[in-house]
């Protein structure tokens, strides 16, 4: 029993404490903490304000409409504003409070337009007020800005209508442009075309096939020419004294050959010669062949 008391009033408690933190969260985020100081501002049009609207500083928030009352008890009437201001700002006694708002969708609020006195407002006293013009005032001046820009256009638009003409023939002929392409595109995409191209990329692959083959066997082949030379290599250096001995032996044969050249030539000029005298004796008498020589005269016989 006492364990569930406890269990409530810790729950309780939790409940309390995280409300008070709320509503102190939401009073941070409505401005009504820190200290204020209070003015007022006469209008006599209060359209789109309210209690809560904004008050800023040449832009800047610094506090909100507190309160509206009419004064109707007053010379001219009008209405009053009480506004809470945040305390350390200081406005100069000529500066002017107006209704403005940034945009036709933004918020209504009042801002502050600092004036170049060096005195300051006491706290509780009234700001000076600029009376705004209405939204319909507004949007008329905005209307006729328009009318003007319109007008400013017109010109414009003109020169734009009197090109359209060309400008759609321009685009008639890019677009018969277009379809001559289209037409020509569709051609080179024919079915036949597109069986030859089916073709032409078999062949490619098939190519592609024999030159990887091919690649192949080149590697294969310069293995086997590797294997040659280095064997080729080897054998040189095996029989490197070998080769040395036969050069050797060729020089000397040389040598030799060299030294009995001379005389194998002039044995050859001498058979030369001879042959030369045989020739010239047959063709003088081609009897000699058959017969013997006859001795010449005085010669034994």
């Amino acid at each position: 029993m006492i364990d569930s008391r406890r269990n409530y009033m810790i729950t309780g408690g939790f409940v309390v404490v995280m409300l008070a933190i709320l509503v102190g969260w939401i009073a941070i985020l409505s401005g009504g903490t820190g200290s204020t100081t209070a003015y007022w501002i006469r209008y006599q049009s209060v359209m789109g304000l309210s209690s809560g609207t904004q008050i800023l500083f040449e832009g800047y928030p610094v506090g909100r409409i507190e309160e509206i009352s009419p004064l109707s008890h007053a010379k001219g009437g009008g209405f009053r504003l009480d506004v809470s201001v945040d305390s350390g700002w200081l406005i100069p006694v000529d500066s002017t409070a107006s209704v403005t708002a940034g945009g036709l969708l933004s918020a209504v609020v009042v801002n502050i337009d600092r004036g170049g006195s060096s005195d300051m407002l006491t706290p509780g006293s009234e700001i000076p007020s600029e009376e705004s013009p209405g939204l319909m005032a507004a949007l008329s001046s905005v209307a006729s800005q328009v009318g003007g820009l319109v007008d400013d256009l017109k010109p414009a638009l003109a020169s734009v209508t009197d090109g359209v003409p060309e400008v759609m023939g321009e685009i008639r002929r890019l677009t018969d442009q277009l379809n001559e392409g289209a037409e020509r595109l569709n051609a080179m995409l024919s079915k036949q075309n597109a069986e030859r191209v089916s073709e032409i990329l078999s062949e490619l692959q098939k190519t592609a096939s024999n030159s990887e083959e091919l690649t192949r066997n080149l590697r294969e082949t310069r293995a086997n020419l590797d294997q040659v030379l280095a064997s080729a290599g080897d054998m040189v250096d095996e029989n490197r004294p070998d080769v040395r001995q036969a050069i050797s032996d060729l020089q000397t044969s040389l040598l030799v050959l060299a030294d009995h050249m001379a005389s194998i030539t002039r044995n050859l000029d001498s058979t030369m010669r001879n042959m030369n005298e045989f020739s010239a004796q047959i063709r003088q008498d081609p009897r000699s062949l058959l017969l013997p020589s006859r001795p010449a005269s005085g010669e034994d016989q």
